[in-house]
């Protein structure tokens, strides 16, 4: 388990760890296929735990040389990497995330999409890895009732031809002009330099979320704009 660590054990077994009793617990009501043991230093029978899924008991000190945490949880499961891809029906928003490397935002976005019903979210290769654990941490495990991809710019737009493109961007047009189509796609940039020169010269449209005229802020962050963004396609849905 502690070799799942590293990305390179991850993509090598197609699995990951998850921690926490919360996030289990939801796994549990979700998503219980996708949980292949779970690791605690308490007895099972202490808990209404799946019956087909194994409990492996061990000691708090090993549990603890297990974690992430520096205050190790009571349960650490081991699950398999989300395989959704066919189940997710066509949604009319998709999220490209342009190189976001902070794991708390990244994992913040996802959980937001997933709140908003949008399952499935292109990350470009230089975001932070969707399935680290402070990434899966930060999203609450809702990482893993989700579809995300992993393409560049390229790739992604020769897949999806038939989308709108659109940069959130300070030079945008302000987002209440935007009136959502059936197939849109919103690249949200990363939090240093947003949205790469090069994307910008290729999207369709730029879009804006607009501030006081008092503020201090230069920008919002990636993860409150991709909220409202969310927010705005489902409020005004074709």
């Amino acid at each position: 388990m502690r070799s799942l660590r590293l990305k390179k054990y991850r993509e090598e077994h197609l699995q990951l760890v998850i921690e926490g009793e919360k996030i289990i617990t939801d796994l549990l009501q979700h998503h219980p296929e996708s949980i292949i043991e779970i690791i605690g230093a308490e007895s099972p029978e202490a808990h209404s735990l799946h019956p087909d899924i194994p409990y492996r008991m061990t000691t708090a000190t090993t549990l603890k040389s297990l974690s992430h945490w520096k205050t190790p949880p009571r349960w650490i499961a081991v699950c398999k990497y989300p395989d959704h891809p066919s189940k997710i029906a066509p949604q009319p928003l998709l999220l490209f995330l342009n190189d976001i490397q902070d794991p708390g935002n990244m994992g913040t976005i996802i959980r937001t999409a997933n709140w908003f019903g949008h399952r499935h979210i292109i990350a470009s290769p230089r975001c932070a890895d969707r399935y680290s654990p402070k990434v899966i941490q930060s999203s609450m495990g809702t990482v893993l009732d989700m579809h995300i991809e992993v393409l560049d710019w390229y790739e992604m737009v020769e897949k999806y031809t038939d989308h709108r493109t659109i940069a959130a961007h300070m030079q945008g047009a302000p987002i209440t002009r935007f009136l959502p189509s059936q197939k849109d796609l919103v690249v949200i940039g990363n939090e240093g330099g947003g949205v790469s020169n090069e994307i910008l010269e290729k999207v369709d449209e730029k879009l804006l979320i607009p501030g006081a005229k008092n503020r201090m802020a230069e920008s919002l962050n990636a993860a409150i704009s991709s909220a409202i963004i969310c927010h705005h396609w489902d409020a005004n849905a074709c």
